[in-house]
């Protein structure tokens, strides 16, 4: 393993422990994951974890409600200081099965509201990103293959704002899914997608304000759980699952030319991946699962920035 990366395991106290996010929130990091029985089940939780030095992790909130999955927690710190958390919930046994989109608040990373209903029915608003003027989210849906964007109102809801922003009837290219989005200093926006049809091969849209425009590029790659972290106008780092084998990596995204090129890879294999990747105190911190030592356990990784440039200098 590269000498410029600290990995620890932080968590493992659950069955099944997957699905992360990472947010910088009050000279803090917040962590928060999916806790269940397995990958797939009829009950999931939400654990939320909390750290003032990236050494000693404190639990400080379960969110969860009994038949319910919740699913894929992503956390956006909002402008009033509250941290908003985005989720989907299954419901899978009983009359109303199906999935709903909401959100969660908090004050204090303890106390939580109760979801709100957010998005179309089966719409699920995958990750919150800040961008010039408010906050957007992309949802998809696997059974129309449409991608949606939809906007913050400021408060506790989500607008319908661009319908499609990429679909499998206008863009020729199937299963569209999760994503990633970024701000650059000109104000464009980046936003990396996932396909799990046809070629599986990831998109690359570039849009600037107000965000109704979006051009898409072939990135010949197929990825899994992205998440992306801008380090300058230049220099854009992608934390994704790849493939053969399946691991965690760290990837340069080369919006020019449309390319993505992996770094290095961090411990894991088997079910892993779905990362949280955030700058603090002048080092990038990822936070990931994986179940490479037996167990699907949560990871914290330390990277310097130093390390970074060498890694990116090296072709």
């Amino acid at each position: 393993m590269e000498s410029f990366v600290d990995v620890a395991r932080i968590w493992d106290q659950g069955e099944h422990n997957a699905f992360c996010d990472l947010c910088v929130w009050n000279d803090s990091l917040v962590a928060v994951f999916r806790e269940a029985s397995a990958h797939v089940s009829v009950q999931g939780s939400i654990r939320v974890l909390q750290s003032t030095d990236e050494k000693s992790w404190l639990s400080v909130a379960l969110l969860q409600a009994e038949s319910l999955d919740y699913r894929d927690p992503k956390l956006t710190v909002l402008t009033d200081g509250r941290l908003m958390m985005n989720i989907a919930v299954v419901n899978r046994t009983g009359e109303n099965k199906g999935l709903q989109s909401a959100v969660l608040f908090s004050k204090d990373a303890r106390n939580w509201s109760d979801p709100k209903t957010v998005g179309l029915a089966g719409d699920w608003l995958w990750r919150s990103t800040q961008l010039s003027d408010g906050i957007y989210s992309m949802s998809y849906q696997k059974t129309t293959e449409v991608n949606r964007l939809y906007k913050f109102d400021g408060k506790d809801a989500f607008d319908l704002y661009l319908d499609p922003m990429f679909s499998k009837q206008n863009n020729g290219l199937g299963y569209p899914n999760e994503h990633a989005m970024c701000l650059l200093e000109d104000q464009r926006a980046l936003c990396l997608l996932r396909r799990d049809a046809d070629s599986s091969s990831a998109q690359l849209g570039i849009a600037s304000p107000p965000y109704t425009d979006w051009s898409w590029q072939d990135l010949a790659i197929a990825i899994g759980g992205p998440e992306l972290c801008k380090l300058s106008q230049e220099v854009v780092l992608a934390a994704v699952r790849l493939y053969e084998p399946a691991r965690t990596s760290i990837a340069m995204l080369d919006y020019t030319n449309g390319s993505l090129r992996e770094l290095f890879s961090l411990p894991s294999g088997g079910d892993n991946s779905y990362a949280g990747l955030k700058l603090w105190r002048g080092q990038l911190y990822c936070v990931y699962y994986s179940s490479h030592e037996q167990h699907s356990s949560i990871y914290c990784a330390v990277i310097s920035l130093e390390g970074i440039a060498q890694a990116k200098a090296c072709d």
